[in-house]
């Protein structure tokens, strides 16, 4: 039984070009819910070319109470945590990596149906931008970064 897509049914599009036999790794997390037996869990990985559709490589990995799950060129260890704060919030809030990257970085914020609310860029070699969110309305909203080291995290706003 599928129980979850990360980020999204849509993947993760890594936006770079590839040579034979060359290794990345990248994380991603999700709150195990509790009703969940750990030891049927399964992690499913399948790298496409979003072009053609084409598979090129699949992989599965069975967890158990040991995380994080390695799969094969996939691990933790390029982890940049992004930080959110204040949070919950009114007038701005703050984004802060714990490494500069050597690129622009977007931050696309979501409301709680999936629109795209405001995009964020956050210069190369920088890593704390101050966001301007007055004119968002009180809810729950996603922050979804373009690079998949930086985790998705959730945002509240207030009045």
């Amino acid at each position: 039984v599928m129980r979850k897509m990360l980020p999204d049914a849509g993947g993760i599009l890594f936006n770079q070009g590839w040579i034979k036999g060359e290794q990345t790794s990248h994380a991603f997390y999700w709150t195990v819910p509790s009703v969940i037996n750990l030891s049927n869990l399964r992690v499913i990985m399948f790298m496409q070319n979003n072009i053609t559709h084409e598979i090129y490589q699949a992989a599965i990995d069975t967890l158990d109470t040991n995380l994080p799950v390695h799969i094969e060129g996939y691990n933790a260890q390029n982890q940049n945590d992004l930080s959110v704060f204040p949070n919950p919030t009114y007038e701005h809030v703050y984004f802060q990596l714990d490494h500069p990257l050597n690129l622009d970085t977007h931050f696309m914020i979501y409301n709680t149906v999936g629109s795209l609310v405001k995009i964020v860029a956050m210069p190369r070699l920088e890593q704390f931008i101050e966001v301007n969110i007055n004119e968002m309305k009180p809810g729950m909203y996603i922050i979804k970064s373009d690079q998949p080291e930086i985790p998705i995290k959730r945002l509240t706003v207030t009045k």
